[in-house]
């Protein structure tokens, strides 16, 4: 998750979006000062808006291929199946549980769990464990199994 620049960048950034607009703010009152036009201060507003906006844009963005669907379709999985998509935060699912011993071919079954509205399926497969779908975490999350 560090490529996608919100894991160690992100107190940084954070921390970004509360003082630049105070800079900005500050830069836009010197531009008028004792009726003389000083365009140097307009500049500074101009420069610190846009990196104000950069900062905006790089904490709410979504995570690289988050459009992209993820589907499970006629397989048969002696374990589970976890499918997450959608995360610019940091995300912690811990231990994974040890798989269910592989027997014979279980009955078919319908989709489970399906998710159209998310692109997460799993559809006619045989699942011996848990299925877990995760979307849109935007900050911490931990799921211990």
């Amino acid at each position: 998750m560090a490529g996608t620049g919100t894991s160690v960048r992100r107190p940084l950034l954070l921390a970004a979006s509360v003082v630049l607009p105070v800079g900005g703010a500050v830069a836009g009152n010197q531009i008028l000062n004792d009726g003389q036009w000083s365009w140097w201060w307009a500049l500074i507003a101009v420069a610190l808006s846009a990196a104000c906006a950069w900062v905006t844009h790089r904490l709410t963005r979504t995570a690289k291929g988050a459009a992209a669907g993820q589907s499970v379709s006629g397989s048969t999985v002696g374990g589970g199946v976890t499918q997450v998509k959608g995360v610019t935060g940091t995300l912690r699912l811990g231990a994974p549980s040890s798989p269910a011993p592989a027997s014979g071919p279980g009955p078919a079954s319908e989709p489970v769990l399906p998710a159209p509205e998310s692109g997460q399926t799993v559809t006619r497969s045989q699942i011996g464990g848990e299925v877990v779908q995760v979307d849109g975490v935007g900050g911490d999350a931990e799921i211990d199994r």
